[in-house]
């Protein structure tokens, strides 16, 4: 139980972090927690080779009663929640004009040699 409470402060540590309102931080802790659940199951799979398959039994929380379902429930609602924020935010994929002119204006001219 205090393992999936850590991964949960953590997951939102980087969130608080990566982001100013409470709206994009929210957005960033659902985007990470999605990523963190695709790659658990990558991982596991790659170094133990489980779950057999999509329709494998898991426990997914101890918080705050034992949650469980077949593996495929999870990184179906994952792989949802990355589509949703992706076509939702209009940032990711883009490059803001305000990182263009702060990157135009450090970078100096060139200049000719006398």
């Amino acid at each position: 139980m205090f393992r999936e409470a850590a991964s949960m402060l953590m997951l939102l540590s980087v969130a608080i972090l990566a982001q100013h309102t409470r709206r994009e931080r929210f957005a960033a802790f659902l985007w990470i927690f999605a990523l963190w659940d695709m790659g658990y199951y990558v991982a596991l799979w790659a170094t133990v080779r489980w779950p057999d398959s999509l329709t494998s039994a898991d426990v997914l929380f101890f918080i705050p009663v034992p949650w469980t379902s077949q593996v495929w429930f999870p990184l179906l609602i994952s792989i949802l929640t990355g589509a949703v924020i992706l076509l939702t935010d209009p940032e990711i994929g883009q490059t803001s004009d305000q990182n263009i002119c702060a990157r135009a204006n450090s970078v100096e001219p060139a200049r000719a040699e006398d």
